[in-house]
C-alpha cells in the first residue's frame, strides 16, 4: 500500500467517536496491523522483523516541507516510564499525515483532520509495508535490517525482549 492510501483509509475513519476508534486504532485501521498500543508500535522500531511494525523513526518532528502522505507523527513524553513498562519513553499519542494535515483521534473529538503544527508533535515514523514517495528517514547507522532468515518462535522472541529491556533470562 502506499503512503497516499494508508492516509486515505484513515481519512474515512474521520467522525468515528473516540471510543471505538482511538488514536493508535486509527494507525491499526488503516494500515491493517495489529500492533497493541502506541508505546508498542514506537518501541516495535526495535524488535525483530516479525513484531516491527516501524522501520524508521525520528525523535524530532518533520518540518511541514518534510511531510509526505502516510508518515506517522508521534507526541513523546521522553521523561516519563510508562505504564507496564520499566525504561522511557512514554509515547502517548499518533497521528498519521495526510497533506499538511494530521489525521488523528482524542477523547473530546474523536477521530479529527487538522492543520500539522510541528510545535504539537515531537516525533516521526515510518511504517512496514508502506511504500512512501520518498526516504524521508534514515536508518540508524547502528541498525542491522532484520534478516527473514532468523525466524524465531514467539517464546523466543519474548525471551529476547526481557533480555533486552531488562537483563532477564
Amino acid at each position: 500500500m502506499t503512503g497516499k492510501e494508508f492516509a486515505e483509509n484513515a481519512l474515512e475513519l474521520i467522525g468515528q467517536d473516540y471510543n471505538n476508534v482511538d488514536c493508535i486504532a486509527v494507525v491499526r485501521l488503516s494500515a491493517h496491523i495489529k500492533c497493541a498500543g502506541t508505546n508498542w508500535l514506537w518501541r516495535s522500531f526495535n524488535y525483530s522483523k516479525k513484531y516491527r511494525y516501524l522501520v524508521r523513526r525520528s525523535d524530532v518532528a518533520p518540518s511541514v516541507a518534510q511531510l509526505q502522505d502516510g508518515l506517522l507523527v508521534f507526541r513523546v513524553n521522553w521523561n516519563q516510564v510508562p505504564s507496564g513498562y520499566n525504561d522511557r519513553p512514554n509515547c502517548h499519542h499518533v497521528g498519521v499525515i495526510y497533506g499538511d494535515d494530521v489525521i488523528q483521534s482524542n477523547s473530546g473529538k474523536g477521530v479529527y483532520r487538522s492543520r500539522y503544527n510541528p510545535n504539537q508533535w515531537n516525533a516521526c515514523g515510518e511504517l512496514f509495508d508502506i511504500q512512501y514517495e520518498r526516504e524521508f528517514l534514515e536508518k540508524r547507522k547502528d541498525e542491522q535490517e532484520p534478516t527473514d532468515g532468523e525466524e524465531l518462535s514467539d517464546h523466543e522472541m519474548l525471551k529476547r525482549i526481557y533480555q533486552y529491556f531488562f537483563g532477564i533470562d
